[in-house]
């Protein structure tokens, strides 16, 4: 019985259109319903991140929007969205830089919590 792909290789993982789209939040491969591994082509990943305003026409676009997206993150204080499933336990990272900051967590029931 052979084994069959269930993951991008590490060759693939290191390629920067990859690595700029994870950080981007966008899925590079996925499992079908058939349980068929597959890898998202460039294009696709390419007119994606376009969509999201992330420049990945070239190499050099490429380079550059990683930095500007790496930039970005660092000055977000929190996502705007954040998903959270009951009863399993994440952690959401908050990148205060020193500021005096307060949170205001809104659930989608409209419950606050300052």
């Amino acid at each position: 019985m052979t084994e069959t792909q269930q993951t991008e290789s590490a060759e693939r993982i290191t390629r920067p259109l990859i690595q700029l789209a994870k950080l981007n939040g966008i899925s590079t491969s996925y499992i079908d319903q058939l349980g068929t591994y597959v890898e998202i082509r460039d294009e696709v990943l390419v007119s994606v991140l376009a969509a999201l305003g992330v420049d990945a026409s070239s190499d050099e676009a490429i380079e550059t929007s990683y930095e500007l997206t790496k930039q970005r993150i660092a000055d977000t204080l929190v996502e705007p969205t954040i998903v959270k499933f009951i009863g399993k336990e994440s952690a959401t990272p908050i990148r205060a830089k020193g500021h005096d900051v307060t949170l205001r967590l809104l659930l989608e029931d409209g419950t606050q919590y300052e």
